[in-house]
């Protein structure tokens, strides 16, 4: 069975790295053949943090905690992304 491309995300992120939207982009194609663009990639991790969808993949259900980490890259454009699955 062929994976979402919100599925394919949180299986690649659930691992608690940092990953710029590239890194995602790349390895969501690699380990799933899921192909997605950077605006839609970007959408999904942005749903992480919606009720429905903290049940779903078992994230902190707390709407106060923070699911989805949003850092600067320190040597570079863009930004690395962590999603927080405890």
């Amino acid at each position: 069975m062929k994976l979402s491309t919100k599925q394919a995300l949180y299986e690649v992120m659930k691992d608690g790295n940092l990953y710029t939207i590239w890194d995602l982009k790349e390895l969501i194609q690699l380990r799933y053949e899921v192909y997605a663009m950077e605006t839609s990639i970007s959408a999904v991790m942005r749903s992480f943090r919606w009720a429905e969808n903290r049940a779903k993949f078992n994230l902190p259900r707390d709407e106060e905690v923070e699911v989805l980490v949003k850092q600067t890259r320190p040597n570079g454009k863009g930004y690395l992304y962590k999603l927080i699955t405890d």
